[in-house]
């Protein structure tokens, strides 16, 4: 009697004769005989590569209110590296006192060296500033390495007292990541499928897998935060700003009137202060250039003419194209000054004075250190 093999995303049987039929996978995958996909599910972990970037805020704000009207668990995914930009605008506006899981995402990009314990006490520190307070547990998680997985997975289990689950998220903070992940480490011992649907009043689809014979884990789409660099550079330079790999942090010498040139979307000016190191944490794709502040607009246009300079974005050609960001500087201690959707610089505040040249609409934060 031949083996009878299971698709671990869906359940079904699989089977290499019928392309148009569920469980069908190519016949030299299916000799592999182990951890096997069917040809629909792994399309399934790729749906929402680039969708992501099309949702509209019209859009995202019917789904939040959809989900409101459900009695389910909310898996509210940050993003750790880009924490302003992975902030849901109005969250807390949208959700009716549902039990809020919080996975600090992207563990895997911030140096080992840093405790989980650190993280996560700056992480509620900032939910509760931003609103976000019926929150019923944090944990660290990385969808490319699996951390916390079965953690994560158990405490979902808790939580959800067998009601559905939506993952909710901006747009790159890791949730398709996450669901792969998901997928991976799941069993599915139900008669259901995964499967996709729309939202009501929206044309967007969501991936709906099955945890029992009564409940689904939902992922829903997310929006690209507009005052982060993500929504300021074409969409083909994402892959060069979003680290995917841990930030090796490059720390610089500077003295007032030095310039840094943070690829070829940035700048940071010391105006004024005492010599002292600035660290930057950015993509390792992110090529930084120090230069003289007096010199710093001829050749952040030479580099980006000749693309020397990386990563570059024609929506940003000159120098001209970047808009000044002061920045008010007023305790003294550890500060983070971040680009939203980039990265950040690291500095100890006596009494410097700092600017900053992004696109027009990309926000500039200083807060606390993270690290």
């Amino acid at each position: 009697m031949e083996e009878k093999l299971y698709c671990y995303g869906c359940g079904h049987i699989l089977q290499s004769n019928d392309e148009t039929k569920a469980g069908y996978v190519p016949e030299k995958i299916l000799e592999t005989k182990e951890n096997i996909l069917c040809q629909r599910c792994f399309k399934l972990q790729h749906y929402n590569t680039n969708s992501e970037i099309q949702l509209v805020e019209e859009d995202y704000i019917t789904i939040l209110k959809s989900i409101a009207k459900e009695k389910a668990l909310l898996v509210y995914v940050i993003d750790v590296f880009n924490f302003e930009a992975s902030i849901i605008k109005d969250f807390t506006k949208y959700v009716n006192n549902q039990k809020i899981l919080v996975l600090v995402n992207k563990r895997d990009l911030i140096p080992s060296s840093v405790k989980d314990e650190k993280l996560l006490e700056w992480i509620k520190e900032k939910l509760y500033v931003n609103g976000i307070k019926n929150i019923h547990d944090i944990i660290m998680s990385s969808g490319q390495t699996n951390y916390n997985i079965d953690l994560i997975l158990n405490k979902i289990d808790e939580l959800r007292e067998g009601r559905d689950v939506y993952v909710i998220g901006n747009a790159n903070v890791g949730k398709s990541t996450f669901i792969n992940s998901l997928l991976k480490n799941y069993s599915n011992e139900t008669d259901k499928f995964i499967t996709t649907s729309s939202f009501p009043g929206t044309t967007l689809n969501v991936i709906r897998i099955p945890l029992d014979m009564n409940s689904y884990i939902y992922d829903t789409p997310g929006i690209i935060e507009k005052n982060s660099m993500l929504y300021a550079v074409d969409p083909h330079v994402l892959k060069y700003i979003l680290p995917r790999k841990e930030i090796k942090p490059l720390t610089f010498q500077l003295k007032q009137e030095q310039s840094l040139l943070i690829g070829g979307l940035a700048a940071f000016d010391f105006v004024k202060g005492r010599e002292i190191g600035f660290t930057c944490y950015f993509s390792s794709f992110v090529k930084i250039h120090r230069c003289k502040k007096e010199k710093r607009e001829d050749i952040f246009n030479s580099l980006v003419a000749s693309k020397s300079i990386l990563p570059t974005s024609s929506r940003i050609s000159k120098f001209s194209d970047l808009k000044l960001k002061k920045i008010e500087l007023n305790s003294p201690g550890k500060v983070d000054i971040v680009i939203s959707g980039y990265g950040w610089i690291s500095f100890e505040y006596t009494n410097q004075e700092i600017e900053v040249y992004v696109p027009g609409n990309c926000k500039v934060y200083l807060r606390e250190a993270l690290i």
